[in-house]
């Protein structure tokens, strides 16, 4: 009789541990996603601070801005900085950008800036569709964190919920 009760303790823990693995696989899946779409995301940023950049120049050289404007965006440390700071300093710089060149309706009939800006809007949607399949795969990973049985799962590996990206009208 003991044997059994053994067998059978055993035989439950095995399934456990086999079961808890393919939890801990599907964590890795969705964990996976997130950092290979941080990782573009933030690729794209970089695109879209360094078009800023250059719109920023032409602004300098058509003498419609301050040198000391944007002094603080143009000293961004891009290996330092992290995804979502790099996209709120382009969203607020990219406001500043937008009021100018409201202010100058002129300045858009310029074929140069007329093209930044159109290579600016281009990466402004890749932006925003990395964004919103982030947070899919965020909203899928959270809600499978806070399911049982993985619920125990992610506790025992110490997963944590992530948050989402917040996705605004950008327009620059």
């Amino acid at each position: 009789m003991w044997k059994f009760i053994i067998s059978l303790i055993l035989v439950i823990i095995g399934l456990l541990i086999i079961k808890s693995m393919d939890y801990k696989k599907r964590f890795n899946f969705y964990l996976s996603r997130l950092d290979i779409t941080n990782t573009k995301l933030k690729d794209n940023l970089l695109k879209k601070y360094d078009l800023m950049l250059k719109q920023i120049k032409q602004l300098k050289n058509k003498k419609k801005l301050n040198e000391d404007d944007f002094e603080n965006f143009m000293d961004i440390n891009k290996k330092e900085i992290d995804v979502l700071k790099l996209n709120n300093e382009i969203n607020t710089y990219g406001n500043k950008i937008d009021i100018i060149f409201q202010n100058n309706n002129k300045l858009v009939k310029d074929n140069n800036i007329k093209k930044t800006i159109n290579d600016i809007e281009k990466v402004t949607i890749t932006i925003t569709a990395l964004k919103k399949y982030y947070n899919m795969v965020v909203i899928k990973y959270n809600r499978y964190i806070n399911n049982f049985p993985s619920k125990f799962v992610a506790k025992i590996l110490k997963y944590q919920e992530k948050e989402s990206y917040e996705i605004e009208n950008e327009k620059s």
